[in-house]
């Protein structure tokens, strides 16, 4: 696979995300995955073992490094085969965006919108629990595919017309589908049939375009 990669140029476009064997911060092992994201090949699996109690033998102190430290390992395994990653595409993980910055300089950064997603599907989910703010959920799914929308019919770098796509959303649930702010000024959908829209003023409102204007 390695000898392929390099046939073609020997530099790849990759996708990585780490998995462990328990949810939270206790687990004593993971894995960490890289998928070429031209062919949607595995191109590196790594199992990074953590310290759960202090006199076990460990390779990361804390679980919450096994992401981290799988990446290194997958990074290196290319760099020692010759392959140069020309963009990684990881989670929001504040570790690995720290090392990919100091160590990675030439690669493009990108996030997975899967992971931004769930966070702002999770952030939602909440907030409809509030008094006033049911209606909320009923937007869940909407707001959450037109995330998606807005990463994949943007091009890459074009960071004001996509910060203008995903904001629009919060128009959009009011019924306002035309004079959003930014390059994206009006919605492309076609009409749409009535539904529960959420009214300026109230506080499912303004707790919605607060979670959709911020958390990004």
């Amino acid at each position: 696979m390695m000898r392929t990669f390099r046939e073609r140029g020997g530099e790849v476009v990759v996708a990585g995300d780490g998995r462990a064997d328990s949810p939270g911060h206790c687990a004593k092992y993971g894995v960490y995955s890289l998928i070429d994201m031209n062919s949607g090949q595995v191109i590196g699996l790594h199992i990074v073992q953590s310290c759960i109690l202090h006199f076990q033998s460990n390779e990361v102190k804390l679980s919450y490094n096994i992401d981290l430290e799988g990446l290194k390992r997958a990074v290196s395994a290319l760099n020692g085969a010759g392959i140069n990653i020309l963009e990684i595409i990881t989670d929001r993980h504040m570790q690995i965006q720290k090392w990919i910055r100091e160590n990675m300089p030439f690669t493009v950064h990108s996030f997975d919108v899967w992971h931004i997603a769930k966070g702002v599907k999770k952030k939602l989910l909440s907030l409809a629990k509030e008094k006033d703010c049911q209606d909320v959920s009923r937007w869940i799914k909407s707001i959450t595919n037109h995330l998606y929308w807005t990463a994949a019919s943007c091009n890459k770098g074009d960071s004001d017309l996509m910060e203008s796509k995903w904001k629009s959303v919060s128009s959009h649930v009011q019924n306002i589908h035309h004079g959003h702010q930014g390059p994206y000024k009006e919605c492309q959908h076609d009409l749409l049939q009535d539904r529960v829209w959420l009214k300026p003023g109230k506080l499912a409102f303004l707790y919605n375009y607060y979670y959709l204007q911020l958390t990004l």
